[in-house]
């Protein structure tokens, strides 16, 4: 209980870092250029350094500047650190923790800025790749071919729905699913294809019976890209063992 109440606070502190992402990444600027006055600089430290609490501490707004706070800062770190719980549960103990804890920040990040913006930035992607290759290859768990074919699959499909679709899927969503091929490894990278069109199809059509959407409007694919991703990492074995098992019963 006291690893996961540790793992869960170091989400938190981890979800208000990527909050400053969230926010500061689709200005195109350096984070710190972005911080609107000095004395708000003053309140970061703090503020990053105990989220959720001092939000409940300072209220509404901000004690300096009267600026108010957003409701998407304490979503944020509240998910990161219940995803980071999730990581331990499914992956304790075991060296393959911290490489999902480190692709759950990437998709978190990117999962709300492309909600957000309709983008999936390469300031974010190509850091993202990197530490897919580097920590693939300091665990030993995918091969190098095995990364790079399943990056050339991954992002080959995407584009391949792009064309037939005219558009319905941005270079965004090919780069990043390229990118979750580096880190997944072939197998896995076809689940979380798989995984994506169903939660993508499902999320498409909650939101055209809620009239949020309508059948011509595009929808952030990232989401549902990150998602999938997240539950293959962690539960992929699982859902193989799963399928080949209801297979084999059916035949």
């Amino acid at each position: 209980m006291v690893l996961y109440t540790l793992y869960f606070t170091i989400g938190l502190f981890i979800g208000s870092v990527l909050n400053l992402l969230i926010k500061f990444i689709p200005k195109q600027k350096n984070i710190l250029e972005q911080i609107h006055s000095a004395r708000n600089f003053s309140r970061l430290f703090p503020d990053v350094m105990v989220p959720v609490v001092s939000r409940l501490i300072s209220g509404k707004h901000c004690q300096d500047c009267g600026s108010s706070f957003s409701f998407r800062k304490p979503v944020v770190e509240l998910l990161t650190g219940f995803l980071f719980i999730l990581c331990l549960y499914a992956l304790i103990p075991s060296i393959y923790l911290f490489k999902a804890l480190a692709l759950t920040c990437f998709l978190i990040v990117i999962s709300f800025i492309d909600y957000d913006h309709s983008l999936i930035y390469d300031k974010v992607l190509i850091p993202m790749a990197v530490f897919g290759v580097a920590i693939n290859l300091f665990i030993g768990d995918i091969k190098t071919l095995n990364m790079l074919f399943s990056a050339l699959l991954g992002g080959s499909i995407f584009l391949m729905l792009a064309i037939i679709s005219k558009g319905g899927f941005g270079g965004g969503d090919i780069k990043f699913m390229a990118c979750i091929g580096l880190w997944l490894g072939v197998k896995y990278t076809i689940l979380a294809v798989l995984l994506s069109f169903i939660f993508g199809g499902l999320g498409a059509a909650i939101l055209l019976l809620l009239k949020k959407k309508t059948i011509t409007d595009k929808f952030p694919y990232g989401p549902y890209i990150a998602l999938a991703s997240f539950i293959t990492l962690l539960y992929g074995d699982s859902i193989v063992t799963w399928y080949w098992n209801w297979a084999f019963q059916v035949k």
